[in-house]
């Protein structure tokens, strides 16, 4: 007689004890009334109530069973907050992998859907002036109006992809170009671009090149630097490192090892002004880790949760009442303008936040005259009475130093045709170059 196949269960029995002992009914509740809601969310119980408030329409689902929007919203944070797989927390949450994909995915586009409130780019002179006071207040970098670069967001291997998501480090990934102000916000955000492709391409085929280009920003007009009212007229700018264009609108910094006095001087203050990007890279990785594994989704969905951590990013800084995002930056002594390492950069233990963008040697050097000239006066400005800092020397001497030890290492690594080029591009370097 032959054996009655047994009936094959709808839910797993581990899932079908959600109501009693998932994750979001037993530990999530108990959080919430303790200090460490913060740690395990990423946020204080204020903040994610005010999130939940502006998402939960966009995520409430139909269904009286379906999962509440609370809950929805708390499995999103945790997968960003650690990076789990979808199997840890189908275990946690007694919610299927199916659910919680849908679910990550729904929630991300949700938290996107607020862009236009924490993340868009100025729309007057005068929101643009703003950001330039900033820099020169705390940065020392007049009419600077952010800080630019590009990283890479390795990427599970895409299906039928080929080549073109494949970068320069062997892995699959997702270019992510990033303009922030002063406060370390990100204020332009392009996500998206094929990983094979260098900062210099990414930023050619963005959206930013293109309204910079033809005057869209409403940038205020070309003005004199401060305290010298009879100097020629200079742009708005943004900085950026070696592997951006030199343009009217973007300052980088000096190339090659052969530099001036003056040269090293304006490199340290166009790399100085340059931090607050690196450091916004580095406080995102920290606290949403799921930026420092390959995000094991398809490319779509890569793209959301990378879209959706910006939001938060800002979100977080905008809201908070305690300024926790803001008390992992690196900061200056007051007296001699040591750098001390930020909070990230000690709980990554030294390990760089994000690869950068490959840096795509641009041979023809054809930098417009006008660009040049432009990066030449700041550089007789930087090194001026009116436009010096007291301790710009010292700081000089220890960039001299440090590029020079790190030069000869990369180069017992690197083709010495490269090297110069790698030295700017890399991390330990751009770290040292402030000690």
């Amino acid at each position: 007689m032959r054996k009655r196949k047994k009936k094959r269960l709808w839910v797993h029995p581990l899932l079908s004890k959600q109501p009693t002992e998932g994750e979001f009914v037993v530990l999530f509740q108990q959080l919430r009334k303790d200090e460490k809601f913060y740690c395990y969310s990423r946020m204080s119980c204020r903040e994610f109530d005010l999130l939940l408030a502006q998402i939960k329409s966009k995520i409430e689902l139909k269904s009286k069973r379906g999962v509440s929007p609370e809950e929805q919203l708390i499995i999103c944070l945790r997968f960003f907050a650690t990076g789990m797989q979808y199997r840890a927390l189908e275990y946690s949450f007694r919610r299927s992998r199916s659910t919680i994909s849908l679910i990550v995915k729904r929630v991300s586009k949700a938290i996107w859907s607020l862009h236009e409130k924490y993340v868009k780019l100025p729309s007057s002179n005068e929101e643009w002036k703003n950001i330039a006071n900033g820099f020169e207040k705390r940065w020392n970098m007049p009419l600077c109006i952010g800080a630019l670069d590009g990283k890479l967001v390795r990427l599970r291997k895409p299906n039928n992809s080929g080549s073109l998501y494949h970068d320069y480090k062997h892995n699959f990934s997702l270019n992510m170009l990033a303009l922030c102000d002063f406060r370390y916000r990100i204020i332009y955000v392009d996500v998206g671009e094929y990983g094979y492709k260098g900062d210099a391409n990414v930023f050619s085929s963005s959206s930013l090149k293109a309204k910079l280009n033809d005057n869209l920003l409403n940038i205020p007009e070309p003005t004199n630097l401060p305290g010298l009212p009879d100097s020629d007229k200079i742009n708005y700018f943004i900085v950026a490192d070696a592997a951006f264009p030199l343009s009217l609108n973007i300052m980088k910094p000096f190339s090659g090892n052969a530099l001036s006095h003056q040269q090293r001087i304006y490199n340290y203050r166009i790399s100085r002004a340059r931090r607050v990007i690196e450091n916004v890279f580095g406080i995102m990785c920290v606290k949403w880790r799921i930026l420092l594994k390959p995000i094991e989704t398809n490319i779509e969905s890569a793209n959301w949760i990378i879209r959706a951590i910006i939001v938060l990013h800002n979100f977080l800084i905008d809201e908070s009442t305690t300024n926790k995002t803001l008390s992992m930056v690196d900061h200056e002594t007051e007296v001699n303008r040591d750098l001390e390492n930020g909070e990230w950069r000690n709980l990554l233990s030294g390990s760089e936040p994000l690869p950068s963008i490959q840096q795509i040697q641009n041979h023809a050097r054809n930098w417009p005259v006008e660009a040049k000239m432009m990066r030449e006066n700041l550089t007789i400005y930087f090194n001026s009475d009116i436009g010096s800092v007291s301790w710009q020397e010292k700081m000089s001497s220890v960039y001299i130093k440090n590029a020079s030890v790190l030069r000869k290492k990369l180069a017992e690594k690197t083709p010495a045709e490269n090297a110069e080029e790698c030295l700017h591009k890399n991390s330990v370097f751009r770290n040292a170059f402030f000690r």
